[in-house]
């Protein structure tokens, strides 16, 4: 995630106590990094990914939620990395309501002081 003071890497199920600090002086106690590319794990291009992406800031903003950009990187070579969002402070459920909202498959989800989960919506590559 790119933070105003700096950079922050986490990677799924290890604990992330950079950004744990970054929760602790800012009063946040949970956080989400959702993506809109690719819904349904089905590859889009890059300016329909690009329009996506500004359709979730656009969404968030209407929230009035707080947001930086992130990008993720999998662990694949045979996938791109993909621009997303870093929502601190956002409720569990209020997170899975926005990925399914822009038919992701999955985003990731912690609470402070506990690593990075990833957590599945529910919709699959079959609804595609």
């Amino acid at each position: 995630m790119f933070l105003p003071e700096y950079t922050v890497s986490v990677r799924i199920d290890e604990p992330a106590r950079t950004l744990d600090d970054w929760l602790i002086r800012h009063s946040h106690k949970t956080w989400a990094f959702i993506s809109a590319y690719n819904p349904l794990s089905q590859p889009l291009g890059d300016e329909e990914n690009r329009h996506r992406h500004q359709q979730l800031i656009e969404r968030v903003e209407s929230r009035q939620q707080s947001w930086y950009e992130g990008m993720g990187r999998p662990d694949r070579n045979d996938w791109k990395p993909e621009y997303g969002l870093f929502l601190p402070g956002i409720a569990k459920r209020d997170a899975l309501a926005l990925a399914k909202r822009f038919q992701q498959i999955a985003l990731v989800f912690s609470q402070r002081g506990q690593p990075p989960q990833l957590i599945y919506t529910g919709l699959s590559k079959q609804e595609a």
